[in-house]
């Protein structure tokens, strides 16, 4: 239980939300054009956190009186099913700038950065002895346990399902600048900017909708997308590639301990542990 708390203690200290502010009603992207362009360019590279649109249906979130404010709900990617969250913006400041919710550090942040070292499985040791400690705690046991998987070698999104089916956040790429380019199940079907409903049957729904995204981006978004070290020549080729480097996964420690146990696993660590209520 102490590493519960260490997880929970560390995240509250330096996760402090920064609001971004308005800028002027006439917007030179437009409320759709920034959801396409900076909106997915700010989740793809921010993997340890989850970005929503805090509405409860497919409304869209621009912000009637302020056509270049994009509200969105932002929170940790953590092992509870209802983390804590903030409300933001999405805001832009000029054609080739925009300003995006400011995140800090975490536990999951760390975890990421690890991996751009020589030897990233030096602590998948300790991350196995603890699942298999946890499956016989009679709390824990009980416990969801979040871990960050790397793969021994990159696969097709199918193949990656057949390890685990049910991905938080899947990996499109090796650490960059400490963080994987990644992409994630959303709730609404335009809240990417583009339909992902009618992609949802796909036997590589998340690779579909991130191949949807690049081919949807024009030389014109060069600048923004340069904000978050992201250009459209290297997002061709990784669509193109289209193959899944990691996932995090979220379940009780039985089900975690086959995971970690499985051979085309190269190294797992535990993000975080939630005791069931």
């Amino acid at each position: 239980m102490m590493l519960v708390c260490g997880f929970v203690a560390l995240f509250m200290v330096v996760v402090i939300p920064l609001i971004a502010t308005q800028t002027g009603r006439h917007g030179l992207l437009g409320c759709e054009r920034l959801r396409l362009v900076a909106l997915n360019a700010f989740a793809a590279t921010n993997p340890d956190y989850i970005l929503d649109s805090g509405v409860g249906d497919d409304a869209q979130d621009c912000d009637s009186n302020y056509r270049d404010v994009l509200s969105v709900h932002i929170g940790p990617r953590m092992a509870m099913a209802d983390p804590p969250y903030w409300s933001d913006e999405i805001s832009e400041r000029s054609r080739s700038a925009v300003q995006v919710p400011s995140v800090q550090p975490w536990r999951m942040t760390n975890i990421l950065a690890a991996m751009d070292e020589d030897e990233p499985t030096r602590l998948f040791g300790d991350t196995r002895a603890f699942i298999e400690k946890a499956r016989g705690d009679s709390v824990l046991r009980h416990s969801a346990v979040q871990v960050v998987i790397y793969l021994d070698k990159a696969v097709s999104e199918s193949a990656m399902r057949k390890i685990w089916p049910d991905p938080g956040v899947i990996f499109l790429s090796g650490p960059l600048a400490g963080k994987p380019l990644s992409w994630e199940p959303t709730s609404f079907c335009r809240y990417r900017g583009f339909d992902t409903c009618h992609l949802s049957g796909n036997a590589e729904p998340l690779v579909t909708e991130f191949r949807r995204w690049v081919s949807l981006l024009e030389p014109k978004d060069s600048p923004v997308l340069e904000q978050f070290g992201l250009n459209i020549a290297d997002l061709r080729s990784r669509a193109s590639e289209g193959l899944v480097y990691g996932f995090t996964a979220k379940n009780i420690p039985d089900s975690i301990s086959k995971l970690v146990a499985d051979p085309r696993v190269r190294a797992a660590f535990v993000v975080d542990v939630r005791p069931p209520e």
